[in-house]
């Protein structure tokens, strides 16, 4: 005959939970103050409301007017490398907030045994199985705080891959702005190298004539020379540029090739307003990362102070041995616990070292703040700095091909040498290579700017 056992009274398990609820509720830990991250610094131009700011574009490099940076752009955010380590930091993210979600559904287990006794008398094979379901009552938030740290650590990776796709578009756009400059400055190079060819040749008809020294021919030799090497040196930085630049789009050095083109004939500058200003605490994606870091670490210390509270698990198990020697028989439990981690010392340490986690996220978000307006102000200060040069440049440089004209003429009018000319087309190319280099600055400065501003993203 069969018969059924249950070893559960029905009061027991309602008994115990009301007990253990009581117990554990009889006074509730106090949450710390949550930070504030509106203003880590203090008011500032760079950090609040703004009204009629200026909006970066989110694609501001095409304003340059040039389709092969557009081309290389592309091609280096969908290949570069960092960018996509940066994915796998989110996707691990979005797996941990997956397991920090699970810590609050029921966990369900499952058991099984075998036994086989022989003696003398008796021979016995007996196996029992039983499954049981677990759940802990977040009655101090513990597992909502640890959800809501990951979660938000989460979006700050999000906010990580933004950031490193601006600085992936400033590469880019600042080593192609270096490449065409320094495409164009081997153009000057060599207009300069065949000017001062010609004074050699100068110098050294005069000392066949006999009015010039040895000496002059010696030095304007040199000066070639020096010349050529700095031209043969330019040919070995750009194969150092296109090797940045395949780099930078996840291929190997050495497979990026590139007509030379002048850079003040294939970029312009962006036209920007006379008043910038921006939230940059909105604007930048690593300001955002940084303030979601914040609030993560506060959200994990009050997991860690309510991991010190009492902790109430509540289990439900049945078990069965079907091959029992009477009969098959099963048993239910309901078994509420109570524990008490606040006796274990190393609850205690994690919650000083959540705290400090803190007190850095706080310190770092407003060192990237300070940072970030810094970068602002210093790329608005040189932009506007070399937009001043570059105009002083346009003015020196008509003076100097004025100055060019004037010895030309006098030239043939027989009243100057040809080396007085000579000297004036090398002052004229200086202050054109001169130019070249502020333009060259002027748009780094506005890539600076862009980034600086948080990039359009």
């Amino acid at each position: 005959m069969k018969r059924n056992a249950c070893r559960l009274h029905p009061c027991w398990p309602s008994m115990l939970l009301s007990m253990a609820v009581l117990f554990t509720g009889c006074t509730t830990p106090n949450r710390a103050p949550e930070p504030s991250t509106d203003d880590p610094i203090g008011p500032s131009r760079w950090t609040g409301p703004q009204d009629g700011a200026f909006v970066v574009q989110k694609a501001w490099w095409k304003a340059m007017g040039d389709p092969v940076l557009d081309r290389l752009i592309v091609e280096a955010t969908s290949q570069n490398l960092d960018l996509t380590l940066l994915v796998d930091r989110t996707r691990r993210a979005e797996i941990e907030l997956t397991g920090a979600k699970a810590d609050q559904w029921p966990k369900l287990s499952a058991t099984g045994g075998y036994t086989a006794v022989y003696t003398e008398s008796i021979d016995l094979d007996n196996y029992a199985i039983g499954a049981g379901l677990g759940w802990e009552l977040d009655i101090w938030g513990r597992l909502r705080d640890k959800k809501g740290a990951q979660l938000l650590e989460y979006q700050a990776t999000e906010a990580d891959w933004r950031a490193g796709y601006l600085l992936v578009v400033g590469g880019v756009s600042r080593t192609y702005i270096f490449l065409r400059q320094l495409d164009e400055q081997q153009q000057l190079h060599e207009q300069t190298i065949t000017v001062a060819r010609g004074m050699l040749d100068l110098y050294q008809q005069q000392q066949a004539a006999g009015v010039a020294a040895s000496d002059a021919v010696a030095r304007q030799q040199a000066e070639v020379l020096r010349l050529e090497s700095q031209l043969e040196e330019m040919a070995g930085r750009r194969k150092l540029l296109l090797n940045e630049l395949a780099l930078l789009s996840g291929k190997e050095p050495g497979t990026v090739t590139m007509e030379p083109a002048d850079l003040r004939n294939t970029m312009r500058p962006i036209v920007l307003p006379e008043q910038i200003q921006a939230n940059l605490l909105q604007r930048r994606p690593d300001l955002v990362a940084a303030e979601l870091r914040v609030k993560s670490a506060y959200r994990m210390q009050e997991s860690m102070r309510a991991a010190r509270w009492p902790q109430v698990p509540i289990g439900v198990g049945t078990s069965t041995d079907p091959a029992s020697l009477f009969a098959s028989q099963w048993v239910a439990l309901i078994t509420p616990q109570i524990s008490f981690p606040s006796l274990d010392p190393q609850t205690k340490v994690r919650l000083q070292l959540s705290e400090v986690d803190l007190e850095s996220a706080q310190k770092q978000y407003k060192q990237a703040v300070l940072e970030a307006i810094n970068e602002v102000a210093s790329a608005m200060v040189t932009l506007r700095q070399h937009e001043v040069q570059l105009a002083n440049e346009a003015k020196r440089l008509d003076q100097f091909e004025a100055i060019r004209e004037t010895v030309r003429r006098r030239v043939d009018a027989g009243v100057s040498n040809r080396v007085e000319l000579l000297g004036a087309e090398l002052n004229q190319l200086a202050v054109q290579q001169r130019q070249l280099d502020l333009y060259g600055q002027l748009l780094l400065d506005q890539v600076n700017l862009h980034n600086a501003l948080g990039g359009g993203w």
